[in-house]
């Protein structure tokens, strides 16, 4: 960190700084993760009558979904910057 800030102080850009990190480091490569059934319990618990029937609904539009794509819905979560 401490030859980042240096390299800053004599005007290089963040482009030159990562460039330079990414040579002796590489390059950081998100891993992919499946998560399942991380709410299931937790909704069905805390949901109540209106909030079951949504968290049901929802399970049977999955199984829908599956059965038309054949394969299950994917969804990605990525946070940006």
């Amino acid at each position: 960190m401490t030859l980042a800030v240096e390299a800053a102080k004599e005007r290089a850009t963040v482009g030159e700084i990562s460039d330079a990190l990414e040579k002796v480091y590489g390059r950081y490569v998100a891993k992919d993760s499946i998560v399942r059934g991380a709410y299931g319990k937790e909704t069905t618990a805390k949901a109540g009558e209106k909030g079951l029937r949504e968290y049901e609904e929802s399970l049977e539009n999955v199984k829908k979904f599956s059965q038309n794509e054949g394969r299950n819905p994917r969804i990605l979560v990525a946070k940006m910057g």
